[in-house]
């Protein structure tokens, strides 16, 4: 599912946010992780935490193991591809963010680019409802992470944040997890942030990222109340159940493909045989719901909310044509969908009501940047170097 961009989440760089954690970098990667937090980190701790326990059992460490596996395959140089008021962003800074948008994890070696293999077929699968390939994806993301990042340094003032100096923490939690400053130029250069650019690229993301929990974090300027966001629910989001025949299928390592022909049109026709008996008697639809093949659709029978951008536009643009109870069929690149529109009630705004509001603080934070878009500098031949 395509979350919510920046959904930062898929977060640019897993590595910053977790040394930040603390200032005992390395202690946390050898301990038990039994840290006493208010911060929900969910599954991701536990990842991090068999990864660097992983790489601690090896003799290799973490510079060794990042050098062997992460080979620049570029020339970097200073060339700038974004500018606005003063703040230029290098082309190696774009490289950095497109590689950790590739893999969302603390570190592109530990999980791509070690076979060609493997990367490519990581490379070609599809994000499974939005039909882009993660190759096409990730560029997206990380193009509008750019622009994002660089508008905000911009005006950030205007809006009276002034950046704080967290970055030297982040820094030094960087240093006591490599152990000294060359360890991290040798496995930062990898990614084009050695030597003199780790550091202006650290001050720009913390203040990025304060500034963004400034303006949209809670009680943030643009933070909404109760009332905004039941109206964003209400106006923006979608609420419905769906039958799913699939054009797409995942294969034993978990990533997505589209279906062959036959196969596609063997789905649509099971797709059409179903929509026509739901017409001849709308009680089919529920009794027709088990048939479902999206792979995370089985367990939302009752209705699901989406935020805006969740889903293919196909699918938005028919739900929005729909009044409440209303069904309609759309063949879509990912599958024929069957739909039927659900009412918005305040039960099923409290069941996602920090989804809500999670996609109302990005709706309005992207807004917020979109009004200053027109004096970003964009240099187009230098997204695609990479």
């Amino acid at each position: 599912m395509y979350k919510r961009l920046l959904s930062m989440i898929l977060s640019l760089s897993m590595v910053l946010f977790f040394v930040a954690c603390s200032a005992e970098g390395e202690e946390i990667a050898r301990g038990n992780f039994d840290i006493n937090s208010d911060i929900l980190l969910e599954d991701g701790i536990d990842n991090w935490k068999n990864r660097i326990d992983g790489i601690y059992d090896e003799p290799d460490d973490l510079v060794e193991l990042g050098g062997q596996n992460t080979i620049p395959v570029v020339d970097f140089d200073d060339a700038v591809c974004l500018s606005m008021d003063g703040v230029d962003f290098y082309s190696r800074y774009l490289y950095y963010i497109l590689v950790e948008m590739k893999s969302s994890s603390i570190s592109n070696a530990l999980y791509y680019g070690v076979n060609a293999k493997d990367d490519e077929a990581y490379w070609n699968s599809l994000e499974i409802d939005t039909y882009k390939t993660k190759r096409e994806a990730a560029l997206e993301r990380g193009k509008n992470y750019a622009y994002n990042f660089v508008i905000s340094n911009a005006i950030m003032k205007d809006y009276g944040f002034v950046e704080s100096d967290s970055y030297l923490l982040s820094y030094d939690n960087l240093l006591a997890m490599y152990g000294n400053e060359q360890a991290i130029n040798d496995h930062y250069c990898a990614y084009g942030l050695g030597d003199d650019y780790l550091k202006p690229y650290l001050k720009r993301y913390s203040a990025y990222s304060e500034f963004r929990e400034y303006m949209v974090g809670v009680g943030g300027k643009l933070y909404p109340t109760d009332d905004q966001a039941k109206k964003f629910f209400r106006d923006k989001c979608i609420y419905m159940e769906q039958i799913v025949f699939n054009y797409i299928y995942t294969d034993e390592d978990g990533y997505v493909y589209k279906k062959s022909e036959d196969d596609i049109a063997d789905a649509r026709k099971r797709g059409e045989d179903v929509y026509k008996s739901i017409l001849d008697d709308p009680r089919m639809f529920t009794r027709s719901m088990h048939l479902t093949e999206h792979s995370e659709w089985s367990e939302n029978v009752y209705g699901y909310t989406y935020t805006p951008n969740e889903i293919i536009p196909e699918l938005e643009e028919a739900y929005f044509n729909l009044k409440p109870g209303e069904i309609t069929a759309v063949d879509t690149p990912l599958g024929y969908y069957i739909i039927r529109a659900l009412e918005k009630t305040d039960r099923a705004y409290e069941d996602s009501n920090s989804r809500i509001i999670d996609a109302y603080c990005e709706n309005a934070f992207v807004k917020l940047l979109e009004e200053y878009k027109d004096k970003l500098v964009i240099d187009d031949s230098q997204f695609s170097r990479y």
